[in-house]
């Protein structure tokens, strides 16, 4: 059922902004069996044209997330490459904290997902990884706000980010705010330190929460940099709900300042 959850959606990921244009193109589109999915999507293959008068907003912190300094380093190398290429680029903040993020979402979670999950771990637990079982539990107990409260604070989070694409056509911002986890280590108890901050949650290493929350925007995530550890960083270009032909045109540009696997540094060596 969790094609009925607004929080899930199906997308397409593939090692080049072009190739995954493709993929969308074929996936998306009405279906039968979904009825949450929507009729006559755009085509966005092909949507890579100048982003010349383009305004973007470029938002470090969406509000308070600490980041790793590789991360807000390449983020803002990619909005300068974007304003070099002609797109009117204005670093922005919002008014959103890691904490509310993280409420609002607990409040979906508990009755959806981490109920799911739920379920399969008292018939298959032995099957479910540690880190698994321990978001089941988190996002279902100690839970501060009730589910309606929580769609009360989804729409307090969309209008700031509602307001500023009246401005701008599109949002760029960090996709981790880490330079990348810990083999071997899954987080149980403590959060994760990140740059000079720390959050309460390793779910939280990730800045893509918000979009869980806000999902009737597009999103596509698009490498950045590398870190000093050789982690790849990344930026999550965000369009207005339902603008796909624009995330992916800004989406390409990004792509075009020099990371990604259309440059031959980021490929494997042939041998």
């Amino acid at each position: 059922p969790y094609n009925l959850d607004q929080f899930c959606h199906d997308g397409p990921m593939a090692r080049t902004v072009a190739d995954c244009a493709l993929l969308e193109d074929v996936i998306a589109g009405q279906h039968w069996m979904d009825p949450a999915s929507l009729p006559d999507p755009p085509t966005v293959s092909g949507s890579n044209g100048s982003v010349a008068g383009m305004r973007v907003a470029v938002c470090l912190r969406l509000g308070n997330w600490p980041l790793d300094p590789a991360v807000e380093a390449n983020t803002m190398r990619v909005a300068a490459s974007l304003r070099a290429a002609g797109a009117t680029v204005d670093e922005v903040t919002l008014p959103w904290t890691v904490d509310d993020v993280w409420n609002t979402a607990q409040a979906h979670f508990a009755t959806i997902m981490g109920a799911g999950i739920l379920a399969v771990d008292r018939e298959h637990g032995d099957l479910l990884s540690d880190y698994t079982r321990a978001f089941a539990a988190e996002f279902t107990s100690d839970v501060v706000l009730g589910f309606y409260e929580g769609l009360e604070h989804e729409g307090a989070m969309w209008e700031p980010l509602g307001r500023l694409f009246r401005t701008y056509d599109a949002m760029i911002c960090p996709t981790m705010a880490t330079a990348g986890y810990e083999a071997g280590n899954s987080y149980l108890a403590g959060g994760m330190a990140i740059g000079a901050g720390h959050v309460h949650h390793h779910i939280l290493g990730a800045m893509t929460l918000p979009f869980n929350i806000l999902s009737r925007c597009p999103v596509l995530s698009v490498p950045s940099g590398r870190a000093s550890n050789g982690v790849p960083t990344g930026v999550q270009v965000v369009g207005r709900p339902l603008d796909d032909v624009t995330a992916f045109r800004l989406a390409a540009a990004v792509e075009a300042t020099g990371v990604g696997f259309t440059h031959p540094g980021w490929r494997p060596p042939d041998h």
